[in-house]
């Protein structure tokens, strides 16, 4: 058996790894609410709890879903860790909001962030990113 997709170079996920897993089956309220149009392609990321075959994993999922945890590796993709993305209009930021669950961080804009300066600046200082980028997002135009 090849794996996803049919793809000899696929290598299976780990146990404890992150992963998206596809929605296109997903029966949430959000799905059921919104237009296919304009609901999220993927969902999560959610850890891998257990492998149960070859192909077939079991995620740790929000317990106020009410679904099935098992899924087959063609829903899933790896998730790659990181706290910071840069736009055309500016910084975003991954925040976790204190007292919610890791399924409930969003991606904020660094001028959004306007209360967090100290925050920012330690978490800035700690990734030696530069401490600059504030207002880029709203530049004016001519």
């Amino acid at each position: 058996m090849l794996g996803r997709h049919n793809n000899p170079n696929w290598e299976p996920f780990e146990v404890g790894q992150k992963v998206w897993l596809n929605n296109q089956n997903l029966a949430t309220a959000a799905n059921k609410d919104t237009s296919r149009k304009y609901t999220q392609k993927v969902e999560g990321p959610f850890q891998i709890r257990r492998r149960l075959s070859p192909v077939t994993y079991e995620l740790n999922l929000p317990h106020n879903w009410k679904i099935h945890n098992w899924f087959h590796a063609t829903l899933l993709t790896p998730y790659k860790e990181t706290s910071q993305y840069r736009t055309p209009q500016g910084m975003k930021y991954l925040i976790r909001w204190k007292g919610y669950s890791p399924s409930d961080d969003t991606w904020e804009w660094e001028d959004d962030l306007e209360y967090s300066g100290e925050l920012l600046r330690e978490y800035k200082d700690a990734n030696k990113l530069p401490q600059d980028n504030a207002g880029t997002r709203f530049k004016p135009t001519k």
